[in-house]
């Protein structure tokens, strides 16, 4: 059984998809991760096949102990201009 959905505001997050999806997947990556750079290509096809239903907004965690701080900062600051 799933849990209802959550709130979660998008706002000045980058994000792939139309703001009008009916789904939004949250993904939570790290630059450093083989796992995050495995899901890329999987996430982009689900959202190429299927363009209305999915929006897809991307999050660095910042507590994450092996994250890579400046490559982080600098997607986020490139998202920003």
């Amino acid at each position: 059984m799933l849990d209802e959905p959550v709130p979660l505001s998008i706002n000045g997050a980058p994000v792939k998809g139309p703001a009008t999806a009916k789904i939004t997947l949250v993904e939570f990556s790290d630059f450093q991760c083989p796992y995050c750079a495995a899901a890329i290509h999987p996430l982009d096809d689900l959202l190429a096949k299927h363009p209305q239903e999915y929006g897809s907004f991307l999050s660095i965690p910042a507590g994450h102990p092996f994250r890579c701080g400046m490559a982080a900062e600098a997607a986020l600051a490139a998202h920003a201009k």
